[in-house]
């Protein structure tokens, strides 16, 4: 015989439900966002570096003999250009090391996603109670706390397009395995 549910525990159970989805989804998204931007910024990383590469090999091809004339002008160009660069890309773009922290919140993300996953098998599937669900979902957002610090400290403006991308790509996954 089968226990009558109030209309407030099913409501509750809903909310719940509704929330780890939302979780569920916003951890995918965050992961699939911050894996663009690493390859966003490691692409714009690969190209200022050969541009330093090609600015140098100019400067010393300036060097030689037959270009007496125009080196002056040719070595202070590559010196300027190299240096504005040096100077500008910091506030363009993040540093390699930076990128390297992109990858923890990425891992973070990864790792967040298939812990909500779990919860949200085993709550759809009465296989874990709505109190202990709720627990084991609060602890899962207070884990974010330090990985947000993390994110304040060097993710400073949102590429739009790529978070367009990463939307389309969330929503493409979701509809595929759900």
């Amino acid at each position: 015989m089968q226990k009558k549910q109030s209309g407030n525990y099913i409501y509750k159970r809903k909310y719940m439900r509704n929330r780890l989805w939302s979780e569920l989804q916003q951890a995918k998204f965050n992961q699939i966002y911050a894996t663009l931007l690493i390859g966003h910024y490691r692409y714009w990383l690969n190209v200022i570096n050969l541009a330093v590469v090609i600015f140098s090999i100019v400067g010393a091809v300036a060097g030689w003999k037959v270009w007496e004339i125009l080196i002056p002008l040719i070595a202070c160009t590559a010196i300027a250009i190299i240096s504005s660069l040096k100077h500008i890309i910091p506030y363009l773009i993040p540093s390699e090391k930076q990128v390297e922290e992109y990858d923890k919140i990425a891992d973070f993300y990864c790792n967040l996603y298939l812990k909500f996953e779990y919860l949200w098998f085993n709550f759809e599937n009465n296989q874990i109670s709505e109190k202990k669900m709720q627990k084991q979902y609060h602890d899962l957002k207070q884990s974010e706390r330090e990985i947000n610090k993390l994110i304040n400290k060097i993710h400073k403006k949102s590429n739009k397009s790529l978070s367009n991308q990463a939307k389309e790509e969330t929503k493409t996954f979701f509809k595929q395995f759900y």
